[in-house]
């Protein structure tokens, strides 16, 4: 029996999806289990920790796809490979595991769900790329439902906390 086309694209569909969907559940999960770890060991232990342990199972991966500790690399993209793991774990990461700390998981992914907004906006003031129409209205419902979202939460705090009283 043949299967038509449709039903395969749909399955197709769908496994993005899943995909999508676990991703956030498994995102969501992280971050509420490095906050608490933050608050019992420290927000810098964390990502010292974390790191560490990336860095031994990228080792064992790479020994098991490629046979090699390390990748073949000139020196100039050993420099920027090492700039940008200086700046996005170790200043970009300890940060963030920091707001976990400070501000909670809640905020901190709101907060997080910003930056391709605040790239959007570099990439168009620094390298004068041009914004879309599309990339707009994009900009614009996020930023919305992020208000929203925020707003709610505070507003239906705010009724729990006058009703305790």
């Amino acid at each position: 029996m043949r299967i038509p086309v449709v039903v395969s694209e749909l399955n197709l569909s769908v496994v993005g999806e899943s995909a999508a969907l676990v991703t956030s559940c498994l995102w969501t999960i992280s971050s509420l289990i490095f906050t608490s770890a933050g608050k019992k060991i420290g927000s810098l232990s964390v990502n010292a920790y974390r790191t560490l342990m990336a860095i031994g199972f990228l080792v064992v991966t790479h020994v098991i796809l490629l046979g090699t500790i390390l990748p073949l690399a000139s020196n100039g993209q050993w420099f920027w490979m090492g700039a940008s793991g200086v700046v996005g774990l170790g200043v970009g990461d300890s940060g963030l595991f920091a707001a976990y700390v400070t501000i909670g998981p809640r905020r901190s992914v709101l907060v997080m769900a910003l930056a391709p907004i605040f790239a959007s906006v570099g990439a168009y003031l620094m390298l004068g790329e041009v914004i879309s129409a599309l990339a707009i209205v994009g900009i614009a419902i996020t930023l919305g439902a992020l208000s929203w979202s925020y707003w709610k939460r505070t507003n239906v705090l705010e009724k729990f906390h006058s009703q305790r009283n």
